[in-house]
């Protein structure tokens, strides 16, 4: 039998949006024990959980019960991440539109779907990108639309903040080599109300680094590790790394083809 760790055990019941009565129990229980709290906002950040982690706190009432720079530390990352979430919803809405209004017939699955059906509030889940089927026919007609509404094959570079725009062809051959689109982007800037309190964001184990939110929100936002031991927000990633803190945001797209 594999025997689970209270940090282990902490990050499988928080990923979840719904618990039973007996899980609030056990969460409950874990929150007053001596947790490696750096463990679990590193991992549950890689899982891009920390949203539904301060909202199991909230709604146990345990946010008193835990160290105050990890409800900060929560509530910094939740903030962005919702910021970017209402990016994604409203483009979302506009493109489904789009789409119902010249007839191509599609639907949503994975994130935003499960996001729309299964949380009490959408931005409890982060998403990368937003992902929509359509039929494998129309695929030109959509890659012709989506480009119509600003959105464009490429790479964006969060580090300068610049999108290189990469055109790519569809043909028969490519269909089969990879049975989906390649993303499309757009590149948005956004401004996210995030309120920095340095002094309340210190690490246990390492006093003198700062969460430094930036005005700007990448799509695949992260908290990263400055290497000035200081903390900054950076799109492209999902662990604790060394990367420079990114000047615009991406609300990408990412369309795959289903028969």
């Amino acid at each position: 039998m594999v025997q689970l760790s209270r940090e282990e055990t902490f990050l499988l019941l928080t990923c979840r949006p719904d618990l039973t009565p007996s899980d609030d129990v056990r969460l409950q229980r874990i929150v007053d024990s001596d947790l490696d709290w750096s463990f679990v906002l590193w991992r549950a950040e890689s899982y891009q959980t920390l949203p539904l982690c301060g909202f199991h706190l909230n709604r146990l009432a345990l946010l008193p019960r835990t160290p105050e720079w990890v409800v900060h530390y929560i509530h910094m990352w939740s903030q962005l991440s919702k910021a970017r979430s209402e990016v994604q919803f409203r483009r979302l809405g506009e493109l489904l539109g789009h789409f119902r209004a010249c007839d191509l017939e599609h639907y949503l699955f994975k994130g935003p779907l499960l996001a729309a059906l299964l949380y009490s509030d959408p931005a409890l889940r982060p998403m990368q990108d937003l992902d929509i089927m359509v039929r494998k026919a129309d695929v030109w007609r959509v890659q012709k639309e989506l480009y119509r509404l600003g959105y464009q094959h490429g790479v964006f570079n969060p580090a300068d903040g610049v999108f290189t725009h990469m055109f790519r062809k569809i043909t028969h051959q490519t269909l089969e080599h990879k049975y989906a689109l390649h993303s499309v982007t757009m590149v948005e800037e956004i401004s996210a109300e995030v309120r920095y309190d340095p002094n309340r964001a210190r690490m246990a184990n390492a006093a003198d680094q700062i969460l430094r939110p930036r005005r700007w929100l990448g799509a695949d936002a992260g908290v990263r590790r400055h290497p000035l031991q200081s903390w900054s927000w950076h799109g492209g990633g999902r662990r604790l790394a060394r990367r420079r803190s990114p000047q615009v945001a991406r609300s990408r797209s990412a369309l795959s083809v289903a028969d």
